[in-house]
């Protein structure tokens, strides 16, 4: 209900869906109930794309899923997450645009989505 009220809001002062950012706060998976509070963001971002016409955008923190966990898994944690993310209907994410293994599932999201052509040599 918050947040249809906030739509309503934006919508009254002509502040189109397509400019509105929503972020479901995801947090470490390797503590308490991290690992059920990142499914309920991910079915958060299917509800979000659902609720409202045109849908309102979804964006969230990546490194926060990884807080806390081995530097040697974080990567491959983080970019499986932003995988699954994206299948949701994720529109944008603040990532480390440093880490290759993040940097190559933008890569093939954006591939998968038809948004840039796809060359096997971009990610070997």
């Amino acid at each position: 209900m918050i947040i249809e009220n906030l739509i309503e809001k934006a919508n009254a002062a002509d502040i189109p869906n397509e400019r509105l950012f929503a972020d479901p706060s995801v947090v470490h998976i390797a503590k308490g109930m991290g690992q059920e509070h990142l499914l309920n963001a991910h079915e958060a971002i299917i509800v979000l794309n659902e609720m409202v016409d045109p849908p309102i955008n979804t964006t969230i923190w990546l490194s926060n899923v990884t807080t806390g966990l081995p530097k040697g898994v974080k990567s491959a944690v983080a970019a499986s997450y932003l995988s699954y993310l994206a299948g949701a209907g994720l529109s944008a994410a603040f990532i480390n645009v440093l880490d290759p293994e993040i940097m190559r599932t933008v890569y093939l999201i954006k591939s998968f989505r038809d948004e840039i052509t796809f060359a096997a040599g971009e990610i070997s």
